[in-house]
């Protein structure tokens, strides 16, 4: 295989973690191999100071505010973390699966920080040009529903889910209209969903859009094979 690192992005409960350990686990029997990075990992070569905020926020702390919005930053605009871990992959010979951190964090929280779309669209080009040395492949989960989509998550997750992700969502700049709990949830993804389709059509490397990949997974994996060859 070509490429060193295979990213799997779309929205929460898409099947990306799962397709992750499979994938991993699929390749290594094949000989080659690879690493699954699940996206809050505490030992991620690609970190933001927002999900250090999530911690803090999950484990109770009050008093917990968001990081600035500074470009400075390299902990919320985090071109050069890629840039040393695509290094890092270019020079090995196994393959990194990494799950949701390109969208799901890297892009959508600078957003949550108050970042315009075009400041994200100008983050995701740095991301991409950065990762360039791995030799990239996205597999891209997206959902027909996505109002429907979320409302199935929420009913199978703890019912207090929606509302803690919310709080956390609530408490960033993004949240101008004073949302709280499961509104903010619901909100942000409502207005986050149209933004990561765009990005993802943006994306110029090679690319798989799975549409509704749990609805026949045997289907998604022979697309998988496919594209991954």
């Amino acid at each position: 295989m070509d490429c060193r690192l295979i990213l799997l992005e779309g929205p929460v409960g898409a099947g990306k973690s799962t397709t992750g350990e499979l994938l991993a686990e699929r390749l290594s029997a094949r000989g080659q191999a690879a690493e699954y990075w699940f996206g809050f990992a505490p030992d991620h070569p690609i970190t933001t100071r927002c999900e250090r905020f999530a911690r803090q926020v999950f484990g109770g702390d009050e008093d917990a505010a968001p990081p600035a919005l500074d470009p400075g930053d390299e902990q919320v605009f985090t071109a050069p973390q890629w840039a040393r871990f695509a290094e890092r992959l270019a020079v090995g010979d196994a393959v990194a699966i990494v799950e949701g951190k390109y969208f799901q964090q890297c892009l959508e929280y600078p957003y949550l920080l108050g970042a315009s779309v075009d400041e994200v669209r100008s983050i995701q080009q740095a991301i991409v040009g950065a990762m360039a040395p791995a030799t990239p492949r996205l597999i891209a989960f997206e959902v027909s529903d996505p109002a429907a989509h979320r409302a199935a998550v929420c009913s199978e997750r703890p019912p207090h889910w929606p509302a803690t992700l919310g709080g956390f969502f609530a408490r960033h700049p993004w949240n101008r209209a004073g949302l709280e709990g499961a509104d903010a949830f619901h909100a942000f993804y409502d207005e986050w969903a149209p933004i990561e389709a765009e990005l993802i059509g943006s994306h110029p490397g090679p690319t798989l859009r799975l549409l509704d990949a749990q609805r026949d997974r045997d289907a998604a994996w022979d697309a998988i094979d496919a594209f991954l060859g």
